[in-house]
């Protein structure tokens, strides 16, 4: 489980350290016929979170703050949808016509009198996606009003939209016509809609309509009238946000998709056997829209992308059922954990060392119909947070990992001829139950081997001791010493890669041995180098 870390530790650092440091072999001391020099090169110190967090310190976090467990934690947001990706207020425009009868107006050689004419017209708004629109409160939005007549004679047009509210009472306009010799007369005004509710409901008894009442009111100049004059009134709304809305939003196909959790353990592994005693993966569910939502999971599974074994999980609850919160500025909150006690698999959910966990959902708004009134706010939001938690407590054999790292040796070196062998110590003072069998190799620029650093695999680190809960409760020592001789020091120089291979597993993990971890978990590493170098006289 750490295996990445104490491979570039224990294996590397060494062999990169005086391949960059600067050393004369012409400074041995020249009385002694086999010079000898023992360089002490590095001593650390490494926890839980140096080894096992890496790559983001937040995947490690302690479950039990009193016995210090601790577990790997993943996580990744499967969607979000804000409120526009639920309900839109489109465009929509209606356009009222009064003729001379309505406004009951007749030939005439010459009219200087008074008179006035109405007409009601209800307008039906867009039904976008099957959505019955009860009530809105516009955030942003503009009324256009254009108005146009063939009448020669002085028109008053007032526009007035009941259900629409203007601070508190309904929202009328009068535009003015004032008849300057020329026909038709037209005039425009544009209203802003923001802070206005309009109720589409017409006294609740329906939905996505509303009234216009339209008057003219003409004032007679000595003109003649022909009877066949006509008054229109183009409402056009355009621009539409909402601030909160309610109604029926229908049962909506809730697109989630599918999405994968990166399992950042297994980057560099390519085979082996992993079991974890408690794994759980959760779904964390965020609605603050005023509906309820059920969301279906589908190819819930782990993946090794290297062999493509994948291990599909079964038994698991299904579908899950997100309530609505109560009241506008409210959300729910809502966590599916599937866990032993309900899926039926989920210990073996790391079994192929996967490198991802990927899931398929689909959801779907009012899964019941239209059985409650809906509502809905310019921040609204539904999300779905996918994470992945794995307490460290389990057993691995087999744990196969291979890593290629860029490597130099320093130009700076002088007379590398004189040096006859090196040889690498390696002290591992080890506090985890996990032991590492690790092999290094070296590449030439063509990815040619040079040559292996020891002559077979090495056991570089041992298992800690556990009790009889998996807890370590004696550390174990192991000393490793590599030798280099002279035909490989040759070949360093034209090394420009470091191949590590690696296989590691818990303490007696072959047979089932089950070991846990903890946050005071130690690890300390001392490498020293010993030259041996050559007098030239």
């Amino acid at each position: 489980m750490k295996s990445k870390l104490i491979s570039l530790s224990l294996m590397t650092i060494a062999l990169i350290y005086f391949g960059c440091r600067k050393y004369d072999p012409n400074k041995i001391v020249s009385t002694a016929w086999n010079p000898n020099i023992a360089i002490p090169l590095a001593y650390a110190e490494f926890d839980a979170y140096d080894i096992l967090a890496r790559t983001d310190s937040n995947d490690l976090v302690v479950i039990d703050p009193i016995s210090g467990a601790i577990a790997l934690i993943y996580k990744g947001e499967v969607v979000s949808y804000e409120a526009q990706d639920i309900v839109q207020l489109s465009d929509f425009s209606n356009t009222v016509s009064l003729s001379s009868a309505d406004m009951g107006l007749t030939a005439l050689g010459s009219f200087s009198g008074n008179v006035s004419g109405s007409t009601a017209s209800t307008v039906t708004t867009p039904a976008n996606g099957g959505v019955e629109m009860y009530t809105v409160l516009f955030k942003n939005g503009n009324l256009s009003i254009n108005v146009q007549t063939n009448i020669q004679h002085d028109v008053d047009i007032t526009i007035t939209i009941p259900s629409l509210l203007e601070s508190g009472s309904a929202f009328t306009r009068t535009i003015p016509l004032t008849y300057a010799g020329v026909i038709p007369q037209v005039a425009a005004i544009s209203v802003n809609l923001s802070g206005m509710p309009l109720d589409l409901t017409q006294g609740n008894i329906t939905f996505n309509e509303f009234d216009i009442q339209t008057t003219v009111a003409v004032a007679g100049n000595g003109n003649p009238l022909t009877g066949n004059e006509s008054c229109a009134a183009e409402l056009i709304f355009s621009s539409l946000k909402f601030q909160n809305a309610t109604g029926y939003f229908g049962q909506q196909s809730i697109g989630i998709g599918n999405d994968s959790i990166l399992i950042k353990l297994f980057q560099n592994s390519t085979e082996g056997f992993f079991q974890l005693i408690d794994p759980k993966v959760r779904f964390t569910v965020e609605n603050s829209f005023g509906f309820p939502l059920e969301i279906n999971l589908a190819n819930l599974q782990s993946i090794n992308v290297n062999t493509g074994a994948n291990l599909p999980l079964t038994g698991y609850p299904n579908p899950l059922a997100i309530p609505s919160p109560s009241s506008m500025g409210l959300s729910t909150t809502t966590v599916l954990e599937l866990n032993s006690s309900n899926t039926t698999n989920i210990t073996d959910i790391v079994t192929p060392t996967p490198k991802y966990l990927y899931f398929e959902a689909s959801g779907t708004s009012n899964p019941l119909g239209n059985v409650t009134t809906n509502f809905i706010t310019d921040t609204s939001r539904f999300t779905v947070d996918a994470e992945l938690e794995l307490p460290l407590e389990g057993y691995a054999y087999g744990f196969t990992f291979s890593d290629t790292i860029p490597f130099t040796f320093s130009e700076t070196i002088e007379n590398i001829e004189n040096i006859e062998s090196l040889m690498i110590r390696i002290n591992v003072d080890n506090g985890f139950p996990v032991e590492l069998l690790s092999q290094v190799i070296f590449l030439d620029s063509n990815n040619v081997t040079l040559f292996d650093l020891m002559d077979a695999p090495e056991n570089v680190i041992e298992s800690a001791l556990i009790d009889a809960n998996g807890r370590v409760n004696q550390n174990t020592l192991k000393i490793t010493d590599i030798n280099i001789n002279e035909t490989k020091i040759e070949q360093i120089s034209e090394a420009r890669y470091i191949v590590v291979n690696a296989v590691s597993q818990s303490l007696d993990g072959n047979n089932g041995t089950v070991v846990e971890f903890y946050d005071d978990y130690k690890l300390n590493v001392k490498i020293g180098m010993q030259v041996q170098g050559k007098l030239n006289f």
